[in-house]
């Protein structure tokens, strides 16, 4: 790479969200041979306006002579996605990493289609607590105009985008309520029919497919095949690669610096009576995982099979382990 061309990827994660991804992100930013900007970007699906060379510079910033330049998007997989109406889903994120990127190395990481729809349930649901959305009645409405101010206060460089994304969102009051307003929750499975247009553009050695459970079993040897994929020397952490990454599914608060401060306030002015018994209740109601009844596990799972099993047969992947209907 010359001093005068732009520095960019060579390396992608394309996704799937709430399969690991953040884990993995986590363990290969610690690589001596890898450059990678310390967020998501999301320049291919959500930021294409803001330019290439606003795009670069988050990789001009780290990069110090690495083999490998990582982007990291956990959504790139996607093509479309009817839960952010917000945006328009039109593009052809294939084609234009293509013509940006050339042919660059991309891996993805898939999980059982129906936990990663609870997980993304999950994380939608304590997005309310979390941004600031008000209640009405039984269902869960947020709302750019009513959400408290200090909600934009969070992540800042996502504001326009993500936040809005989520705010602007409707979530009803129970997961088969959500199922049937924002089908997109479980079109996200059909892995298969995303992952078709990536291969439409790139050949199939440009692709490192993973599994969660691999994850779980053998990170170890995940990170060798990684290392591996993209041609530079093997290495892991012995800390990051058994760490467990984005446990915000446990738990509906937010652990920051804004909430501590906020606690202590309306504590000196003896508001936490009520404030605590507005956000247990919260963290009751958004903090845990759904209970998925046997009929919808079923629903579910029959939904996904045809797609769980050209999934299986386009990557090699062993997904016998995956929800199968009765």
């Amino acid at each position: 790479m010359t001093d005068q061309s732009p520095v960019l990827p060579n390396a992608m994660i394309l996704g799937a969200p709430k399969s690991g991804t953040t884990w993995l992100y986590d363990n290969l930013r610690g690589h001596p041979q890898i450059a990678t900007p310390r967020e998501e970007i999301h320049y291919f699906n959500y930021h294409l306006d803001r330019g290439l060379d606003w795009y670069q510079q988050f990789f001009a910033e780290v990069y110090q002579g690495e083999p490998i330049i990582l982007d990291a998007g956990s959504s790139y997989l996607y093509i479309y996605d009817h839960l952010a109406a917000y945006f328009e889903y039109q593009r052809d994120i294939p084609g234009m990493i293509k013509d940006v990127l050339g042919n660059p190395k991309m891996i993805l990481i898939f999980r059982d289609p129906v936990d990663r729809l609870l997980s993304n349930y999950t994380n939608l649901m304590q997005g309310v607590v979390q941004y600031g959305g008000v209640y009405r009645g039984d269902a869960r409405h947020y709302s750019v105009q009513e959400a408290k101010p200090w909600a934009f206060k969070f992540k800042a460089t996502w504001i326009g985008d993500y936040e809005k994304q989520v705010l602007n969102f409707l979530v009803p009051d129970t997961l088969e309520k959500t199922l049937l307003t924002h089908p997109a929750l479980i079109e996200r499975g059909f892995y298969d029919v995303h992952l078709r247009r990536y291969l439409d553009v790139f050949p199939p050695e440009n692709f490192l497919y993973l599994e969660m459970q691999m994850l779980r079993q053998s990170p170890i040897d995940v990170m060798h095949r990684i290392c591996e994929f993209l041609g530079i020397e093997h290495w892991y952490d012995e800390d990051l690669v058994h760490a467990r990454s984005n446990t915000a599914e446990t738990r509906a608060l937010p652990r920051s610096w804004y909430w501590q401060s906020w606690f202590a306030k309306q504590a000196r002015k003896g508001r936490l009576p009520w404030l605590m018994r507005r956000l247990m209740t919260a963290n009751e109601r958004l903090g845990q995982k759904p209970q998925l009844s046997d009929d919808l596990a079923n629903v579910l799972a029959r939904w996904y099979e045809p797609h769980n099993r050209e999934l299986a047969q386009i990557t090699g992947l062993d997904l016998s382990h995956w929800r199968s209907p009765r």
